[in-house]
């Protein structure tokens, strides 16, 4: 699979607690090394970001395009995207960040 994308689904409530850490994105995102394109809604970038950021080498190794549907995020997780990125290219691997109108393509 080389499309990922973890967002809410529209007219249904969340059945996941706040209280996720950080390991246990690790856990979901492991087993996806041939995604190249990331797809992260407003609500889900601020929950998996900071896991991006501690995780950059362990998860998702042929990650190219990271498509956030808030392309200037603020605070942490602006940060945190930014520390991903910066991680990703100091090993070699790029990584383009674009926006994202949060509908799947195709």
């Amino acid at each position: 699979m080389e499309h990922l994308y973890i967002c809410e689904i529209k007219h249904k409530p969340p059945r996941w607690q706040d209280d996720i850490e950080d390991s246990q994105w690790l856990e979901v995102l492991r087993p996806f090394t041939a995604v190249k394109y990331l797809y992260l809604s407003r609500e889900f970038a601020s929950r998996i970001a900071p896991a991006l950021q501690v995780f950059a080498g362990e998860v998702l190794p042929s990650l190219q395009n990271l498509f956030l549907e808030d392309l200037h995020p603020s605070g942490p997780v602006q940060g945190a995207i930014g520390k991903f990125v910066a991680a990703r290219q100091l090993a070699g691997h790029r990584i383009a960040v674009s926006y994202w109108a949060g509908k799947q393509d195709g």
